[in-house]
């Protein structure tokens, strides 16, 4: 018997060769599924929150997916907290597969 043989009859062994098979293909399409060069820090906003998806302006009129850009104040002494502010009349939509 191959090894072929015993691997299609071993199911632990079938969802091992999937698992390692998915690993190697997200690693061949790193650049792909990460939209940050690996190489660049980004100081001013590694600390921040994940960023809240919007479908509608303060007003009411409906924009579809966009969010605004965050920025960070200064760190308050006392509580620890970092205060963030959104500018609310710069709506950036949300689009699938562009470069950023």
């Amino acid at each position: 018997m191959n090894w072929w043989q015993k691997l299609k009859r071993n199911s632990l062994a079938r969802y091992g060769a999937l698992v390692l098979l998915l690993l190697y293909l997200v690693a061949i399409g790193a650049e792909f599924f990460a939209p940050y060069d690996p190489y660049v820090s980004q100081t001013d906003g590694s600390l921040l929150p994940p960023t809240q998806v919007f479908w509608r302006s303060p007003s009411g009129q409906f924009l579809g997916p966009h969010v605004y850009p965050t920025t960070q104040g200064a760190v308050d002494l006392e509580t620890g907290d970092r205060q963030l502010a959104q500018d609310l009349s710069q709506p950036s939509p949300v689009r699938l597969f562009v470069k950023g």
